[in-house]
């Protein structure tokens, strides 16, 4: 396995390892008044922060060749392109936390 595979299979298992408490005591926050929508985007809001300084904490890790980059089926990767991949898929994964009150003012609109 290379280097950024193994640094990246552990800053994930790092991240999941610290999710696990917050998630715990965001589930049993939760009760029959709980707004749904509200509750979700609290814990995606929290998920999101955790995972970002993971990412982060890759990027400043990453080694002077990987910002360089390297070919993977006859195209440039680079740390650049894995960030913006991670914050992509981040966003995908947490589209709640994104949303916001201007959002659904103009969807009602």
């Amino acid at each position: 396995m290379s280097r950024p595979s193994l640094a990246r299979d552990r800053a994930e298992e790092l991240a999941y390892a610290e999710l696990d408490t917050p998630f715990r005591s965001w589930l049993a926050g939760l009760g029959p008044e709980s707004n749904e929508l509200d509750a979700e985007a609290v814990w995606q809001r929290t998920a999101r922060m955790i995972a970002q300084r993971y990412g982060r904490d890759l990027i400043v890790q990453a080694s002077p060749t990987a910002w360089s980059g390297r070919t993977v089926r006859n195209h440039l990767v680079t740390t650049a392109h894995a960030e913006m991949w991670f914050h992509r898929d981040l966003r995908t994964a947490t589209p709640v936390a994104f949303h916001d009150a201007a959002t659904e003012q103009k969807a009602m609109t």
